[in-house]
């Protein structure tokens, strides 16, 4: 802020929340920002009102979508691990969606909050002390920066996992490529004098389902035709 900008861009609800109360006036369009309502970083959706606008991650719905996924791609799974923030209202709702789902499909669901990749790695490998488990890893800062980590411990493990972005043996998510191109076209128009309070915060319009066949094969499990006829990448 001391470079005095004309606008700011974070990406995600930490990011978010860290300059909130930093930018004073300096017009804001966040992306890839989970439930903005509950978090108190905008009044409503069709009008945030204040200098803060952007780009919805994804709602609370998509934690049942990837319990589903999971359960398609390896029906041997009994158990689900659910990696997530536990002070992000956003992350918090996604995991319940997942435990609801979990139970439809008679799997038992375990909370995972962490914070870092040292509380991933522990709560990973406890989880995976006991047969039959599968990992649901909801984005948040700190599951963004260690896909990495995840895709070694789905592997060291043997233990399939779907993630927003390409890590795990499955991922589906928002195209956030193409929600920056959008950010990127509200901070022209804010830059040419329009209001941010008057641009309503946009949900992601497009979602990709990529298969991985190579953790797959890693994991000696078999990707069922119909799901990979289904997907957007297929990952050889």
């Amino acid at each position: 802020m001391a470079q005095k900008p004309d606008l700011v861009v974070p990406y995600g609800n930490l990011a978010l929340a860290t300059v909130k109360p930093l930018v004073g006036r300096v017009p804001v369009v966040f992306v890839g920002v989970g439930d903005p309502v509950g978090s108190g970083f905008v009044s409503n959706l069709a009008r945030p009102g204040g200098t803060v606008t952007g780009f919805l991650s994804l709602d609370a719905d998509v934690g049942g979508k990837w319990a589903g996924l999971l359960h398609e791609a390896v029906p041997g799974v009994t158990r689900m691990l659910a990696l997530y923030e536990p002070e992000n209202p956003s992350n918090v709702a996604m995991w319940l969606a997942v435990g609801q789902a979990a139970l439809h499909y008679g799997i038992d669901a375990v909370a995972g909050p962490v914070h870092n990749s040292g509380e991933i790695e522990r709560a990973v490998a406890s989880f995976a002390a006991t047969p039959g488990g599968g990992m649901v890893v909801i984005p948040t800062a700190a599951t963004n920066v260690n896909l990495a980590l995840l895709a070694t411990l789905e592997e060291r493990y043997r233990m399939a996992a779907i993630t927003a972005r390409p890590a795990g043996i499955l991922s589906y998510g928002p195209d956030y490529a193409d929600a920056m191109r959008r950010a990127a076209e509200y901070a022209d128009r804010i830059l040419k004098g329009e209001y941010p309070g008057d641009l309503p915060v946009q949900a992601p319009v497009k979602y990709v389902l990529t298969v991985n066949l190579k953790i797959a094969k890693a994991l000696d499990v078999t990707i069922p035709d119909p799901l990979l006829i289904r997907a957007d990448e297929v990952i050889e």
